[in-house]
């Protein structure tokens, strides 16, 4: 089953209006097939979505970050020896 880094960042800090990338370091053989992430329990399908988009090595790319995105991010990486998850939490300094 894919690992994570021991180094990944748990805590990315985003500015409101900004961009942000929450990073993620996946070990794995095979390869990964697949990461889908989720916020609060809702999972983020960055294929409908102008704002989220998936970058090589399943980390997740935010445009134009609101107060709603803050939140702790669950991801969860599938290979063909099984399946992984870990979380990062997301805080939005908003502009005064």
């Amino acid at each position: 089953a894919p690992q994570f880094s021991a180094g990944a960042e748990a805590l990315v800090v985003a500015r409101e209006h900004g961009g942000v990338r929450l990073p993620l370091a996946v070990l794995a053989h095979p390869p990964v097939e697949s990461c889908t992430w989720s916020l609060a329990g809702r999972t983020l399908l960055p294929e409908g979505s102008p704002r989220h988009q998936l970058v090589e090595g399943g980390g997740l790319d935010i445009g134009n970050v609101t107060r709603g995105d803050a939140g702790t991010y669950g991801v969860e990486c599938r290979n063909a020896e099984g399946t992984a998850s870990t979380h990062l939490l997301l805080l939005v300094h908003c502009q005064p």
